[in-house]
């Protein structure tokens, strides 16, 4: 069995001028990972410790984070949209007609999937 545990923490900063050391090329951010929690899991009051911050990290993932995924989608999702309305605008202009065949049977395009 596994007892010995480590919680760490990331987050991106942007990189300090000193941390190019003469390197062309580098991004203008990095990752940094600390450890916030780090124990042998072998008493009781050590696993509700581990438990706990599984528990608080679990949800701030299932509220917070997964909040801001969402909005992210949704810009992605109206963006698609708005780039298959433009197509289906190309295609009538090119085509000069709004009709669309597809296995021999009509297929009229949805602007708004």
């Amino acid at each position: 069995m596994l007892n010995h545990w480590h919680i760490l923490v990331g987050y991106k900063r942007p990189r300090d001028v000193r941390e190019y050391a003469g390197h062309e090329g580098f991004s203008e951010s990095v990752y940094v990972f600390q450890r916030i929690w780090s124990d042998r899991v072998v008493t009781m009051r050590k696993a509700w410790e581990l438990l706990s911050l599984v528990d608080q990290i679990h949800l701030w993932g299932v509220t917070y984070f997964r909040s801001s995924i969402i909005q992210c989608l949704k810009q992605w999702h109206e963006f698609s949209r708005m780039c298959y309305a433009n197509d289906v605008m190309f295609l009538i202009r090119m085509l000069k007609t709004d009709r669309f065949m597809q296995d021999g049977k009509e297929d009229l395009p949805h602007l708004w999937p």
